[in-house]
This record gives C-alpha cells, sequence and structure tokens, in this order.
C-alpha cells in the first residue's frame, strides 16, 4: 500500500519508522514526499520529530484518524505553535498530514475521512446524498416478470421481482453504483412437480402476478450491491473504498425435472443461436463475392 507524507508548516521534519532510527527520512517545510516501511515486519508506526526540537508522536499510518493537537513551546527564533496531525486517504494512498494551525485557517476545513471512521451503512446514504454529486443516473423498475417457455411448448419457470433500483452517481473523486431488488421470487410452472416454487425470500408478504396494490418502500431489500470506487490518478491501481452485498434469508428448493428442461432450454437456445451467426456469416460472405465481381 503507498503511503505519503504531507508537512503543511514551517518546519522541518525528521521521519523513521519505529525500531528503524538509523533509516531517516527528511521532510522539509511544505513539500510532500512518498514513503515505504524500511522493514516491512517491524511494526507500521512512524515516528515524527521536528528537527532541532523534540519528538511529536508516533502515529500509525494504516489507521484512518485525528490525533491530538501537538503544541511546540516557544523558542528565542519561533513563537508558540500548534500542529494538527491526521492520517486520512486519497484512494489507496493513506497520508499522513501535518499542518501549522497558526499558519492555515482550520475552522471552514472539513476532513474527508471523518465519515469513513463511522458507520459504513450511514457512509452509503451520506454519499447517497451528497452535494459533491456532478452525475446519476437512476432506474427504477416496479415489476418485472420472466417467463421460460420450452419449444414444445411448456412453461418452465416463472420469475418475477418488484421493485428494482439501478443507481449510478459520480463525482470528481469517486463512483458509486447500486443495485437492490426488494423482493424476487422463481416459481416451477411444471405441472408434475413437488416443488411449485424454486426460489422464495423470508418476507411478510409473497409475490404473486397480481399488480402491486400497497406500498413497499419501506421493506429491506432481498439483494442489495453496493460498490464504492475512487477516482485517481494511478492508472495502474483500481481502489474500491467500499463494497457490500446483502443476501436476505431465502428457501431453495430444486427438483431434477426441471433442472433436466432448463439444461435442455439452454443446449436448444445455444444452437439456435449458433445456427442463425452461421447463417448471417454466409450471407455476409455471398454479399462481399457479389460486390466484387461487379
Amino acid at each position: 500500500m503507498p503511503y505519503r507524507i504531507d508537512n503543511f508548516s514551517q518546519e522541518r521534519l525528521r521521519v523513521y519508522q519505529q525500531r528503524c532510527e538509523t533509516f531517516e527520512t527528511m521532510v522539509h517545510s511544505y513539500t510532500s514526499c512518498p514513503y515505504a516501511w524500511d522493514e516491512p515486519c517491524y511494526p507500521h508506526r512512524l515516528t515524527i520529530e521536528v528537527l532541532g526540537e523534540r519528538v511529536i508522536g508516533s502515529y500509525a499510518l494504516d489507521d484512518v484518524k485525528d490525533y491530538a493537537p501537538v503544541y511546540l513551546s516557544v523558542t528565542p527564533k519561533k513563537p508558540q505553535r500548534t500542529l494538527i496531525v491526521s492520517v486520512h486517504s486519497e484512494g489507496a494512498v493513506k497520508i499522513l498530514s501535518i499542518i501549522d494551525s497558526n499558519c492555515h485557517v482550520l475552522s471552514g476545513m472539513k476532513s474527508p475521512h471523518i465519515s469513513q471512521s463511522k458507520d459504513r451503512n450511514k457512509h452509503v446514504l451520506k454519499y447517497e446524498n451528497s452535494s459533491d454529486c456532478k452525475e446519476r443516473i437512476l432506474v427504477d423498475i416496479p415489476y418485472v416478470g420472466i417467463s421460460l417457455i420450452s419449444s414444445m411448448p411448456e412453461e418452465l419457470i416463472f420469475a418475477c421481482a418488484r421493485d428494482i433500483t439501478v443507481d449510478f452517481t459520480q463525482s470528481v473523486d469517486q463512483q458509486r453504483f447500486s443495485f437492490q431488488i426488494t423482493s424476487l421470487q422463481i416459481d416451477n410452472q411444471l405441472a408434475c412437480t413437488p416443488y411449485p416454487v424454486i426460489l422464495s425470500f423470508d418476507v411478510s408478504k409473497t409475490i404473486t402476478r397480481g399488480v402491486r396494490t400497497d406500498p413497499e418502500s419501506s421493506w429491506e431489500p432481498v439483494l442489495s450491491l453496493v460498490v464504492t470506487k475512487w477516482n485517481n490518478r494511478y492508472l495502474s491501481l483500481v481502489s474500491f473504498e467500499y463494497i457490500s452485498l446483502r443476501v436476505a434469508d431465502f428457501h431453495l428448493e430444486l427438483d431434477q425435472y426441471v433442472i433436466l428442461s432448463l439444461f435442455d432450454f439452454i443446449k436448444t437456445l445455444s444452437s439456435r443461436l449458433q445456427s442463425r451467426a452461421l447463417q448471417h456469416s454466409n450471407s455476409t460472405d455471398h454479399l462481399f463475392l457479389m460486390v466484387f465481381l461487379l
């Protein structure tokens, strides 16, 4: 994992890994420098020292958090200073930031990592309502029913779902995709089956082929997928901030006859598609030949 140290102060900082004092890095005033652990097997803690004064602390770069302010005493050349130390992330990069509050106004600043330390579900809702969102595509499908019918013809299965929501939002630094289904059921339509319902979820009401009559917006989705990805300048690195997949408790009952029927259905469909593709290829070759002869 890459790291970086941002020094937004007028101090020169001496930085070294805990138990590796001989391998030091100098971070000059108002500069940033990448960092890598000198000994990966040693504790991932970084000691920060204000050169010529004192050690201000040891910090874990893997933990995103705000630390207590550090107060530097008055010296003959410098007044009292207050350093604000924090660790936050930009994509996959963990950043240790040291800010001199005497030189920078922090009252209006909002740390991007504060929300990450909270509950992840609250973070998702916060991002969804964020004013930083620049683009959004929202698709809401109230009801969908799909029936598979063989060539005999015979209806094999019927699947129906309600309240399907597909939401894609994009901001300058993040992309978020969410997909959820409020209710889902798959029925076995074969007359001889002992299991008429293949897949069902534990909800208070079952799905039927009827039209929706009462609101179900308060129901918990039976299937929910949320993915949040960072947009960063590291082209060779794909960084996901948040991935969540939730599936409610469900009942699955399979019948051997319907499984074999589905295999035959897929086999027949595949052969027909291949035959049509071959016919289309032959007709295209024939057309090219006619054009060439002309």
